[in-house]
């Protein structure tokens, strides 16, 4: 019930008789006569596919059992979202288990991931299904002008025609590498990733200005590059109203508004720890701030009723 693509992109090693190998009939086996890189590659698949679903992944990645399942019986429950992933738990070469990629205390609701995506690739893209339609209406590829944050660039363009979420649950092994491209290029990768956050970030507030150098300083911030602890204070006014812009944009419920007001604490943190290395105080504002919220979240529920 799935059409398998494999696409070969010009290894010169014994891959391709291995795959050959296979004969499961829902296999389809491509082969770039030359190396033509991964955007190129992706597009092939892409323009091959003629199932409603897409899934991707590579090739060193483990998917569980029941993925496809799962990810299509929520597509075909909720046909306004255009892009799901899945939690996904990182391992390393040898196949150690690490940490999860989501916490389990997160509300997945789409307005929460469409902020998320204005900061960073919250869908992960070897745990990524795509409405197909979403892509063949809206002509939507990836942009090989934004290698390295290829999937990034596209989830963004996605969610301007439906919606983006993710299962809570875990369907991936998501392999991370000291040979792969994300750490080999990752100078290189940051700042195309910091492309991508500056045109979010236009597009969000349209006619009014902001201080680029600000966005700027906050996604050294939000990257973990230390930073003077004054940085700090600027970025955080900076999130700020790029959330109240956000809410002002979009219809939220009060629950969707808390989660997503979940994750700016949690980015006002990062970037506190950030700027920790150039502050001795940091530490004990991080602590105060987090004793504050617990003591303020049943007074702020109080309010609410």
């Amino acid at each position: 019930d799935f059409e398998f693509i494999i696409i070969n992109d010009g290894s010169t090693d014994n891959t391709l008789s291995i795959l050959k190998d296979y004969t499961d009939p829902r296999i389809i086996l491509l082969q770039n006569k030359q190396n033509k890189g991964l955007v190129a590659t992706l597009n092939y698949g892409l323009s091959v596919v003629r199932g409603q679903y897409i899934a991707r992944m590579d090739a060193d990645d483990i998917a569980f059992p029941h993925r496809l399942e799962k990810q299509v019986q929520f597509m075909e429950s909720n046909p306004s979202v255009g892009l799901l992933g899945t939690n996904v738990i990182f391992i390393d070469e040898h196949g150690k288990e690490g940490q999860l990629a989501h916490g389990t205390q997160w509300h997945f609701y789409p307005s929460t991931v469409r902020w998320r995506l204005l900061w960073e690739t919250t869908v992960h893209h070897p745990s990524s299904m795509i409405r197909r339609t979403t892509l063949t209406k809206n002509n939507l590829w990836f942009d090989p002008a934004y290698f390295l944050a290829e999937d990034f660039d596209l989830w963004t363009r996605i969610i301007k025609y439906s919606e983006a979420t993710y299962l809570p649950e875990v369907h991936l092994q998501y392999r991370l590498h000291s040979q792969g491209l994300s750490f080999s290029n990752r100078e290189k990768q940051l700042a195309i990733h910091s492309q991508v956050v500056e045109r979010g970030i236009k597009e969000l507030m349209g006619d009014v200005a902001f201080d680029e150098a600000h966005l700027h300083m906050t996604l050294r911030l939000l990257l973990r590059t230390p930073e003077p602890s004054d940085r700090y204070r600027i970025a955080k006014s900076f999130v700020d109203s790029i959330y109240k812009r956000f809410v002002s944009q979009h219809d939220l419920s009060s629950d969707e508004c808390q989660s997503v007001m979940e994750v700016v604490h949690r980015m006002r943190k990062r970037m506190l720890i950030s700027a920790s290395p150039y502050d001795p105080m940091a530490k004990f504002r991080l602590r105060l701030t987090h004793h504050s919220r617990r003591l303020l979240r049943p007074v702020s529920k109080i309010f609410r009723r």
